[in-house]
């Protein structure tokens, strides 16, 4: 494989805005063309993300032998309080505004982990039922979920590990999700009409998503 050293602007901006799940995926991808998957310890090819990575791959410009300018990160570490399951789920609070982004639609959790895990390759489905989608929850849209109210959430979840998050922070994950949809008319109107509903807490990120959706309009 031969290195390049004629990158463009515009090709270095795609790569550095691309989804950083996206990133890992590729760059597993390549790393297993060159190396045996089973000896791989450190996953550190993100490197034009996150530092300097200490791995000599020869074909990464990023890789220890050349000088990338930047300081390397230690290997396995990772801000949980960043994981998006943790902040819609266990996390109660006010989520960190340039957090807010990245969590895109998602409003349970995000399993993005599982679907780049490669022992999940081997993954089959299960025939439980307990396990299949209840309520049309698979093919649902956000502003049908932003008409629940507390009650609704209630019985919608009987069962499920949706609860867990409660309807309040349900409400706020919600918010962000249509704050970082397209924009909508009817997005707005709905979010402005039922602010006076939610608690403190999601009226923040009710506020914020509205600001998300004018920014959109032009």
């Amino acid at each position: 494989m031969n290195l390049r050293n004629d990158w463009t602007r515009e090709e270095i901006e795609a790569l550095y805005d691309q989804p950083f799940l996206d990133l890992v995926f590729q760059a597993q991808t390549v790393h297993r063309q060159h190396f045996q998957a089973n000896t791989i310890q450190v996953s550190t090819l993100l490197s034009i993300k996150t530092g300097k990575c200490p791995e000599d791959c020869k074909y990464c410009s990023q890789s220890a032998r050349y000088d990338s300018k930047l300081e390397a990160e230690k290997p396995y570490l990772l801000d949980a309080r960043k994981c998006i399951a943790y902040l819609t789920i266990e996390f109660q609070g006010i989520i960190p505004e340039e957090l807010r982004r990245g969590i895109g639609n998602r409003v349970f959790g995000c399993d993005d982990c599982q679907l780049i895990c490669p022992w999940n390759s081997f993954a089959k489905t299960t025939p439980i039922d307990d396990f299949n989608p209840r309520h049309g929850l698979d093919n649902i849209q956000l502003i049908d979920l932003w008409q629940w109210d507390e009650n609704t959430f209630m019985a919608n979840t009987e069962g499920s590990p949706l609860r867990r998050t409660g309807y309040q922070s349900f409400m706020r994950n919600v918010a962000i999700g249509l704050g970082n949809a397209p924009f909508s008319d009817e997005i707005l109107q709905q979010l402005q009409a039922s602010r006076p509903e939610l608690n403190d807490i999601v009226q923040v990120h009710i506020d914020w998503a509205i600001q998300e959706q004018l920014m959109k309009k032009h």
